[in-house]
């Protein structure tokens, strides 16, 4: 009875926080931020913390609980990211989304959600969402009676990179909590933690060590705060997280961390680090493109959605493949 309460509690909890979540979002959005927070260290810090005490149980308690809050958190996501990326590559969409700038928002959840029933179907929404951008930007042309011009076709080129770049690689965890398991039991929830779990032991030991130890810029143009020792810092956390996880399994038998081999576990760590880095210099290139400093306001202290899953953009495809075809039992 006791932990059928405490289920019941989570589930709750879930939902009442992805409605927060969600009309937090309708309410205030998220646009980026041009100059740096004035607010004192101690404030920042404090916002960070509260909202990492929000957020950590939530997305666990959904993760572990109540799937379907968490794919449906996740949708929430992709559109708020798409919202923030065409703020900062149009600048114009900061005072309001024209027709098509809205048509990019609805296939992006489109894809989401498609991700509810299969991965097939994902797949159809995307090539889909891909014609329909072309389409929808011919037709505009045509109506204005523009003449074509470089400006047209780079618009075109941003839509389709932020179907690929955000809506697509958040859709495969969707994916992967439905359909992977590993010796006959769904292990989805688990790897999306070991994931997750991964991300922030890699940032914070990149935080950490890069701020103690950092002394060669690993690339000065795109974030110039990012070192060499940082970066090498990030793999190491993640990977000696895994093999944390490893021992537990073999030696104290936790159940809900799914039997692989310590050479898996540790690849899991390689594989998300590494291109997780990839993802945050992209993101980071974007930003510094648009000539801003967080992507958004979403959460508080710690900047916009691009600013929190621009790891999960890059890492999230390479290491729901290798789950796919070196982990789980059957390919999703």
């Amino acid at each position: 009875m006791e932990n059928v309460d405490v289920a019941t509690c989570a589930k709750a909890f879930s939902w009442g926080s992805l409605g927060f979540v969600a009309l937090r979002l309708l309410l205030r959005g998220s646009k980026p931020t041009l100059t740096a927070d004035p607010a004192s260290d101690h404030q920042n810090h404090m916002e960070r913390l509260q909202t990492a005490l929000f957020y950590i149980p939530f997305v666990i308690s959904a993760i572990v609980y109540e799937t379907l809050v968490f794919q449906l958190f996740l949708v929430v996501m992709t559109v708020a990211g798409i919202s923030e990326y065409l703020q900062i590559v149009l600048p114009e969409t900061r005072n309001g989304f024209g027709p098509l700038d809205v048509l990019l928002h609805v296939l992006g959840g489109l894809i989401g959600f498609s991700t509810f029933y299969s991965y097939s179907l994902a797949s159809m929404f995307l090539w889909l969402g891909f014609a329909v951008v072309v389409v929808a930007q011919l037709l505009n042309i045509i109506r204005l009676n523009k003449v074509l011009d470089v400006k047209d076709v780079a618009q075109m080129a941003y839509y389709v990179f932020g179907l690929l770049w955000i809506a697509w690689p958040l859709a495969h965890a969707n994916v992967a909590i439905n359909t992977m398991t590993v010796g006959g039991q769904k292990f989805g929830c688990s790897l999306l933690i070991i994931c997750l779990l991964s991300a922030w032991v890699g940032d914070a030991s990149a935080y950490y060590t890069g701020k103690n130890f950092g002394k060669r810029k690993a690339m000065p143009t795109v974030s110039p705060n990012k070192t060499v020792e940082g970066l090498m810092g990030c793999v190491g956390g993640a990977v000696a997280l895994n093999v944390v996880l490893w021992a537990f399994k073999t030696f104290l038998e936790v159940t809900w961390i799914p039997p692989l081999s310590v050479v898996q576990f540790m690849s899991i760590g390689l594989i998300f680090s590494t291109f997780g880095a990839v993802g945050d210099a992209i993101e980071s290139m974007v930003k510094r493109i648009g000539g801003i400093k967080d992507s958004g306001t979403f959460f508080p202290g710690h900047g916009g959605v691009l600013d929190r899953f621009d790891t999960f953009f890059i890492a999230s495809a390479p290491i729901f493949y290798f789950f796919t075809y070196i982990v789980v039992d059957d390919p999703a």
